[in-house]
């Protein structure tokens, strides 16, 4: 059995919904306004899309068009303290 790690694989819709104001990564199946690969801010994720804000840009990518998603873990000094 293996952990999903600090990058957790964003595959259904309530993934989405729990990764609302973090940092992620998706890879579209077609081009969406010239490109397929958006990383930056899940804003909202309503009516079957997500909403990422990248380089102050918003996207609307439709959850039928993502070939693959990750939450992208931001790293704190509480993670390199060595406090539990």
């Amino acid at each position: 059995v293996s952990s999903p790690g600090f990058d957790r694989v964003l595959a259904r819709e309530k993934d989405f919904a729990r990764a609302l104001g973090s940092e992620v990564k998706i890879e579209t199946r077609a081009p969406i306004d010239g490109r397929r690969r958006f990383k930056g801010t899940l804003t909202e994720f309503a009516g079957g899309a997500a909403n990422v804000v990248v380089d102050g840009r918003g996207y609307r990518i439709p959850f039928a068009d993502v070939a693959r998603a990750h939450k992208i873990h931001q790293y704190t000094r509480a993670d390199f303290s060595g406090a539990a």
